[in-house]
């Protein structure tokens, strides 16, 4: 089975944003279970608002933005780092809301950044093991993002913070499948797994492109992309449609 698509566009959104009334609103219905929109024909709109579903004011927050939109997102998405364990009470406020959670996870801690090597060596059994145990007690589905934007060279987990070279995406798929695998040896059926790469490559180089991180369909359960709009926010950017952002990773 192919894994179903997931787009992520972050847009920098100034004066110049378009009225919240132009939006359609979502389709808001009950989510106990992840659904593929190519399975249903239909487009699933997410909202990422900073602490949201974490604490108060990112929920209020949300629920302002929700207001303004006319309808609640399908999908919540968050920043949850290796120092966290499993954020239970995060998913709960998301459900409350009706929106299935995205768990970006991202491989760092209060220490640090978190390499390849450090989780193929078995340093980080005892975490990884933990937000599994907690994860499938909790039961409720859960996307997770993991090891996102790895052909960019601004996180630890990238390409070219881990080696720089030909072998640096199969040491990623190599991480990706040791950290799936264990929560497949405790029976976790309840976390979906997004593989999940920026738009454009840098360095855009032959080795660091997105095709050679993939770890392979019977390892990932969505496929993603995130994409840049920085609009007229920076000296060197300009307001770009969809399709210039997302044409070229999609193809």
């Amino acid at each position: 089975m192919r894994p179903a698509l997931l787009a992520f566009a972050a847009t920098v959104c100034l004066s110049a944003c378009e009225s919240p009334a132009r939006i359609a609103a979502p389709d808001v219905r009950p989510r106990s279970a992840i659904t593929s929109s190519a399975a249903t024909g239909s487009v699933g709109s997410g909202v990422f608002i900073e602490s949201s579903p974490l604490g108060k004011p990112g929920l209020k927050a949300w629920d302002t933005w929700t207001t303004k939109v006319g309808g609640r997102s399908a999908y919540v998405m968050w920043y949850a780092d290796w120092s966290s364990n499993f954020q239970g009470f995060a998913v709960t406020n998301a459900y409350e809301r009706a929106s299935t959670p995205v768990i970006t996870w991202e491989m760092k801690n209060r220490r640090g950044q978190i390499t390849y090597a450090d989780i193929l060596s078995g340093k980080y059994n005892t975490y990884i093991d933990s937000w599994a145990t907690d994860a499938k007690a909790d039961g409720r589905s859960i996307v997770v993002r993991l090891g996102h934007e790895m052909n960019g060279d601004w996180y630890g987990w990238g390409g070219a913070q881990n080696g720089s070279s030909e072998q640096s995406p199969q040491q990623f798929i190599a991480m990706w499948r040791y950290v799936r695998g264990r929560f497949q040896s405790k029976n976790v059926t309840n976390v979906r797994w997004a593989w999940c790469v920026n738009h454009e490559s840098v360095p855009n180089v032959s080795w660091n492109q997105p095709e050679e991180y993939y770890p392979g369909d019977a390892y990932v359960d969505w496929i993603c992309a995130d994409g840049y709009n920085w609009g007229t926010s920076q000296t060197w950017s300009s307001w770009k449609t969809f399709d210039e952002v997302f044409a070229p990773i999609y193809a």
